[in-house]
Parts: structure tokens; sequence; C-alpha cells
């Protein structure tokens, strides 16, 4: 899980970049709310179900 938060982290500081190169640019801000809306999907979906079940599992 820490895998991921810092890819999302590095992603994040790519993004903040292209707006600041770009002026701000709707396309980058498009661009930035559609990967945090997937990484939140996937992040919640996938590795918060999991620690969820090796939570229920141990108790």
């Amino acid at each position: 899980q820490k895998k991921a938060h810092s890819s999302f982290i590095e992603q994040l500081a790519k993004l903040r970049a292209d707006y600041d190169a770009s002026g701000g640019s709707v396309t980058v801000i498009l661009g930035a709310n559609k990967m945090v809306i997937n990484w939140l999907i996937n992040h919640i979906s996938k590795m918060d179900k999991k620690i969820g079940e090796f939570v229920r599992s141990k108790n």
C-alpha cells in the first residue's frame, strides 16, 4: 500500500508541474480530476478491501 501511495504522490507532483507549465489549462485540470477519481476508486475497491478482508480474518 505504501507503494501505491508513493506512486500517487509522484503522479500528483507531475500533475503540479504540468499545471504550472501550462498556466492551469483546462486539459491539465481535467486530467488531474480523472487521475484522482480513478485512483480513489481503485484504491478503495481493491486495496482497502484487501485490508478489510485481512482484518476480518484475524478476528
